[in-house]
């Protein structure tokens, strides 16, 4: 009896109370639950398990992917749900060959049942943060966990045991960039960009000690390459053997960082610092990701005045490193 109150107060109740003033809503949300269900059993017919990535994040894609190639976390018949063709690429490229990628409505309506009907093995979302954000803002306070530390002790309570597990190899390509390129990636989807100033100055930087072949990630037309670069759009299946073959890597923290972690070149990661109670460069960094290397990061201020001092740092790094 009190697990069916709960059930009727989760469906019904809590979304009234907290969010909608409205029948309207109310049906739509529950239209929506129904939707749900119905995938979730369609798909669960050819799956032993149902697991969802709730987000297009390519670093959430990465890290629930280098935990499931690990097999501990589940031995049965599963399909990863994701509704991002590079998150299904990602998956993919670890061994993972059951991902269904789902329209954003077929998602949420499939996370929406997966919540309300309480998740069990069958049927999970793999993200420590997804409709937990209070409860888990507070416990990573508390204990300092970074992000792996949250998927490892919140979702998938296993370590990753072979630190050789990582993407597949893909085949070598002949590609435009020299061993003396340089890529810069300043943009990220879900994260605070820093102003094109800071990597004007850092391409005028780059110039000055000999570097010409500089170009510019971009994914989409919303992205414009910084000036004095070229523009270059690298789809997933060529950027690992790219940044093999690169002299330096530039890049605010994105998922992108995550997906490189274990390639040849230097990569240089930028934090920036939004929020004075929030570190994120201990909690993102890349230091706890298996087999990453070659790489160093900064955490830097909004503010113009400090763009200076992290340049001479990163500067001071690729002359030590014998880079240029």
């Amino acid at each position: 009896m009190k697990n069916m109150i709960c059930y009727v107060y989760r469906l019904f109740l809590k979304p009234i109370r907290l969010s909608f003033q409205s029948r309207k809503a109310f049906l739509a949300e529950l239209e929506k639950f129904s939707m749900g269900k119905k995938l979730f059993y369609r798909i669960k017919n050819e799956h032993d398990c149902v697991f969802v990535l709730p987000y297009t994040s390519l670093g959430d894609a990465y890290i629930v992917s280098l935990f499931l190639a690990e097999k501990s976390f589940c031995k049965s018949d599963y399909v990863l749900c994701v509704a991002s063709e590079k998150c299904a690429f990602i998956a993919q490229s670890f061994g993972i060959k059951n991902t269904e990628c789902l329209t954003v409505e077929d998602l949420d309506a499939l996370k929406k049942y997966i919540l309300v009907s309480w998740e069990d093995e069958s049927k999970r979302i793999l993200h420590f943060h997804y409709c937990r954000t209070s409860l888990m803002d507070k416990i990573v306070n508390l204990y300092g966990f970074n992000f792996m530390q949250c998927y490892k002790n919140f979702i998938f309570k296993s370590d990753i045991t072979d630190p050789s597990i990582g993407v597949e190899d893909f085949p070598a390509q002949k590609t435009t960039f020299g061993d003396g390129s340089v890529i810069i990636a300043p943009y990220a989807k879900s994260l605070k960009i820093l102003p094109i100033s800071f990597w004007t100055a850092l391409v005028a930087r780059l110039k000055k000690i000999g570097f010409c072949d500089i170009f510019t990630n971009v994914s989409d037309t919303s992205e414009i390459p910084v000036p004095g670069t070229k523009q270059c759009c690298l789809p997933l299946n060529d950027i690992c053997q790219v940044m093999n073959g690169i002299s330096l890597f530039f890049s605010i923290r994105s998922g992108l960082c995550d997906f490189i972690s274990r390639t040849e070149c230097k990569k240089y990661i930028f934090y920036p610092k939004v929020d004075v109670m929030f570190e994120s460069k201990a909690f993102y960094t890349l230091s706890q990701l298996p087999g990453a290397r070659n790489f160093y990061e900064y955490e830097i201020g909004m503010d113009e005045s400090c763009y200076e001092d992290v340049l001479n740092d990163v500067f001071a790094e690729i002359a030590c490193r014998g880079a240029e």
